[in-house]
């Protein structure tokens, strides 16, 4: 029997006023919702294998690894900070961006 292990990340705020999502080799089975609520940055949880999130300035890279086993995850945007996002590789994602935030797959 194989379990599945949720993984969950998050960044503090702190200072930034503009934010940037990026996605280095495609997304797919995650879904992008915005919080105006939230004092985080981000927050993430990914159930399967984990890709690897980088943090710098207002800038949060998601970089998803080459793998057979089928990943899901969800990331929480801060709705405190105007900003993009940008999926390169393709993009299969359910978006809920609210006008705070822009998205863009290329």
């Amino acid at each position: 029997m194989r379990t599945s292990t949720a993984h969950e990340l998050t960044a503090p705020l702190g200072s930034v006023h503009a934010g940037r999502l990026v996605f280095t080799r495609g997304v797919s089975n995650l879904t992008i919702v915005v919080d105006a609520s939230m004092d985080e940055l981000y927050r993430a949880r990914f159930d399967g294998r984990m890709p690897e999130v980088g943090v710098h300035g207002g800038t949060v890279t998601v970089r998803y690894r080459p793998s057979l086993l089928p990943s899901r995850g969800e990331i929480t945007l801060s709705g405190l900070v105007r900003g993009t996002s940008r999926a390169g590789g393709g993009c299969r994602t359910s978006w809920r961006i609210s006008r705070t935030w822009t998205s863009e797959a290329r």
